[in-house]
């Protein structure tokens, strides 16, 4: 994240984040950032996920999307923005052990994703 400032957060949801994954679980990342110009959809192209053990979907939102996300009516809203546990390092906690591919984890040296 220090080589990408426009990146304030990365967090993740879903199986993982709430210790139940199992075989072909995937891993859902969220991430936070301004001056993010490309439209949403195209935003995740940015991050190269292919060297990570496990598959992974990344969500990119600006920070007042991310803010104005959770509304009463949207259980999706709901569940991303009440499961997401924040930290590069507290994923690294709790990917399985295959999917260390950075044990020593630190978020300026080793990011959960590469940013491209």
């Amino acid at each position: 994240m220090a080589r990408h400032p426009e990146i304030t957060r990365i967090g993740y949801f879903g199986s993982y984040a709430r210790r139940d994954w199992g075989v072909g679980s995937d891993l859902d990342l969220v991430v936070i950032g301004n001056g993010l110009d490309e439209p949403f959809l195209r935003r995740s192209l940015r991050f190269d996920t292919g060297t990570l053990s496990v598959p992974a979907e990344v969500l990119v939102y600006t920070e007042l999307e991310w803010l104005t996300l959770a509304t009463p009516a949207d259980r999706f809203a709901r569940t991303v923005t009440a499961e997401t546990v924040w930290g590069v390092a507290a994923l690294a906690a709790n990917l399985p052990t295959s999917a260390k591919h950075c044990p020593a984890r630190a978020e300026a040296r080793c990011p959960a994703v590469t940013h491209t």
